[in-house]
């Protein structure tokens, strides 16, 4: 891993899109305020951007992992009233990141005027990028070329402890260097649309060294 990614993070609890519960059968669409609706016009702006953002040659990721109505209140013939949701964003790349500060705001905003839904985003929590120590990274890319090994640098959009290291200060002289390498296997059996991963085990990760 070359770096991990900053993140910026919207928690489940608190991230709430709030409308008005009605029946199905009873109110026309233009009447309507539906937050189901409101959140899949949110997830599919928000797509489109990171589209075009990696069109144009940036990297990031969005996760928005939960997304759901109240299970005590949702049913069959009911418009949802409330919808809650988390939203993980990840990228190295400070100008991709409050880009999408900007776009999540204009996109509430346009969202709560035409829908007439509320839409509470909560606290977020943002999170510096953690480069790794080059040296180390180096040394990682040699060894694995004296193996025989397959090898490749990139940053990573998930969190690691060596991520925490890197930034924790040793009496505030300089961060602890630090370095991460993710071994991928990539022999699988595809039987129709089944991919069967083969099983690993402490032997997978013995390499006969050269003479």
């Amino acid at each position: 891993m070359s770096a991990f990614d900053r993140a910026k993070r919207l928690f489940a609890e608190l991230d709430m899109i709030s409308a008005e519960t009605t029946h199905a059968g009873g109110v026309p669409q233009q009447n309507r305020r539906d937050a189901i609706l409101a959140g899949a016009e949110l997830v599919a702006t928000l797509e489109s951007w990171w589209l075009q953002t990696e069109n144009s040659g940036g990297v990031m990721v969005l996760t928005m992992g939960e997304f759901s109505t109240d299970p005590t209140q949702h049913a069959t013939t009911k418009v949802p009233r409330h919808l809650g949701f988390t939203m993980d964003m990840r990228s190295q790349d400070s100008a991709i990141l409050n880009q999408f500060d900007h776009l999540l705001k204009a996109i509430v905003a346009k969202i709560t005027a035409e829908r007439g839904v509320s839409i509470d985003l909560g606290p977020a929590t943002r999170t510096a990028p953690a480069p790794m120590a080059p040296a180390f990274q180096t040394g990682l890319i040699q060894a694995a070329r004296h193996c025989g090994i397959d090898q490749t640098s990139l940053p990573s959009g998930g969190g690691h402890d060596c991520a925490t290291f890197a930034g924790i200060s040793d009496n505030l002289r300089a961060p602890f260097p630090s370095a991460c390498l993710w071994a991928c296997f990539l022999s699988s059996i595809r039987t129709g649309a089944i991919t069967q991963m083969s099983t690993w085990s402490v032997k997978t990760f013995a390499v006969p060294q050269k003479p």
